[in-house]
C-alpha cells in the first residue's frame, strides 16, 4: 500500500484533542488524507468508532491501535506495542532502540518523532533533522519499502526544507497533531 499521495496526516492524540474537536476537524479532511488514532484507554472506543465511521464515509485512510475488519485500515503501534500478525502496520519511532521493534513488526509505515519541540508534548526531547536522517537511513537499510513520515513540530514549510536535503527520498511525508489544518479552520481547546 502506498500513501505517498496523502496530503494530510492528522495525528489524533486524546491527551491534546477532545472528541468534539476531532469530529469537527475531520470535516476538513478529504479522501487523499489519513488519520492516525492513538487510543490510550478503552473509554474512548465508542468515540473512536464514531471517528472511524465518519472517516470511512469520506474514504480517509485510518491508522489505529485496535483491529478493524476493514482492509483499508492500518494497525498503528505506539512504543508500548510489540507484536502483531496484521498485514498493514505502522509504528511510532523515537530512537535507535526502536530498530528492534522495526525488525519484529516489519511495518509498512513509520512515524519518526518528535523532530522539533511541540506544544502538545512539552517534555519530549526533539531529535532534530540530522538525527531524523540518520534514523531514516537505518530504517531504509533494514526495511527498504517502509514509508517514513516525520512528526513533532512539523509544518508544511519545515517539511519542504527537509525534503530539499532528502536526496535519497527517505521521507514520504509528515504528520501533525495540531499543524495539519489552516489556523482559521482548526478547532482547538484553549492551551
Amino acid at each position: 500500500m502506498n500513501i505517498c499521495q496523502t496530503k494530510k496526516i492528522y495525528f489524533v492524540d486524546f491527551s491534546v484533542h477532545s472528541i468534539e474537536e476531532v469530529l469537527e476537524n475531520t470535516k476538513y479532511l478529504k479522501a487523499q488524507d489519513a488519520v492516525v488514532i492513538r487510543r490510550y484507554h478503552d473509554a474512548y472506543k465508542e468515540y473512536i468508532s464514531k471517528i472511524i465511521t465518519k472517516c470511512r464515509a469520506k474514504k480517509i485512510k485510518i491508522f489505529s491501535h485496535f483491529q478493524n475488519n476493514n482492509p483499508h485500515d492500518i494497525l498503528h503501534f505506539a512504543s508500548s506495542f510489540k507484536n502483531s500478525v496484521f498485514k498493514l502496520k505502522s509504528i511510532s519511532f523515537h530512537s535507535i532502540y526502536d530498530l528492534k521493534r522495526l525488525k519484529i513488526l516489519q511495518p509498512h509505515f513509520v512515524f519518526i518523532s518528535p523532530i522539533f519541540r511541540t506544544k502538545t508534548h512539552t517534555g519530549a526531547k526533539p531529535i532534530g533533522k540530522i538525527q531524523a536522517f540518520v534514523l531514516a537511513k537505518m530504517i531504509k537499510n533494514l526495511s527498504p519499502k517502509t514509508e517514513i513520515f516525520l512528526l513533532g513540530g512539523m509544518k508544511l514549510e519545515l517539511f519542504r526544507k527537509i525534503k530539499k536535503l532528502d536526496y535519497n527520498n527517505l521521507f514520504q511525508g509528515y504528520a501533525g497533531i495540531r499543524e495539519v489544518f489552516p489556523p482559521s479552520k482548526i478547532t482547538r481547546r484553549p492551551s
